[in-house]
């Protein structure tokens, strides 16, 4: 038991540095946008089936928010917009019985975007 926390422990601070080194490192731009997809867009939401739903969404929401605070990001519409999905990813990844239950949040998302595609 002490083993398997401690291994989780280890995983979840690995993760938090990979995380932070991906996401300084910008890997196709967003049409539209001054955005941009790092390499932790592709690297956060594998984490859910490593580290479980619950703990790796929060782990995912945390490395943005490091990341934000670092490097002074404004929190407006889109640091939102794009911290949200990423964290349900990994909760989504990392659920084992209910993924029918994690896929409404999906649904109700595109349901909201064909109801306002802006």
């Amino acid at each position: 038991m002490k083993n398997n926390l401690l291994r989780k422990i280890l995983f979840v601070a690995l993760f938090a540095i990979a995380g932070l080194i991906l996401l300084q490192f910008p890997f196709t731009k967003i049409m539209g946008s001054q955005q941009a997809f790092s390499g932790f867009d592709f690297f956060g939401p594998m984490s859910g089936g490593f580290l479980g739903a619950w703990p790796a969404a929060i782990s995912v929401f945390c490395v943005k928010l490091v990341d934000s605070l670092i490097n002074k990001t404004p929190w407006d519409i889109t640091f939102i917009i794009r911290l949200f999905p990423m964290a349900f990813a990994a909760l989504y990844f990392g659920a084992k019985k209910s993924k029918k239950l994690v896929a409404v949040v999906p649904l109700i998302c595109m349901i909201l975007f064909w109801m306002h595609p802006e």
